[in-house]
């Protein structure tokens, strides 16, 4: 649950990550789901309201801001955020900010997704 974490952007993500990798340092993210039904200009409002927090300061769960994890129900959507999650990354203030955009497995194709780096 993230309730309690005045923090963390809101209204919450659907998800907060944290693990812990071999070298003890710890990676996490925020995650945020998409799906065609959205309109788009609400996931754009959201992916630049999110780049606005890290650029807030508002942070101070670690000294590090989470990366966005971005996942999209479809490729064609992921094509979309990227796109939208670059410019919000030019737009914005957060130069060490790490945003990921991926989409769900598919099963039926044995697809594995793997989360592809916005670059600025």
């Amino acid at each position: 649950s993230l309730y309690g974490y005045e923090s963390f952007p809101q209204p919450l993500p659907d998800a907060y990550i944290r693990s812990k990798e071999e070298t003890k340092q710890f990676k996490h993210y925020l995650v945020e789901c998409f799906d065609d039904t959205m309109p788009h200009v609400a996931m754009k409002r959201r992916i630049a309201f999110l780049v606005d927090h890290a650029d807030s300061g508002e942070w101070d769960i670690s000294d590090t801001y989470p990366a966005l994890l971005l996942v999209c129900q479809t490729e064609s959507l992921s094509r979309n955020v990227y796109r939208w999650a670059k410019k919000a990354l030019e737009d914005g203030w957060a130069e060490d900010l790490k945003i990921f955009v991926t989409t769900l497995d598919n099963p039926t194709t044995g697809k594995q997704a793997i989360p592809t780096p916005v670059d600025e």
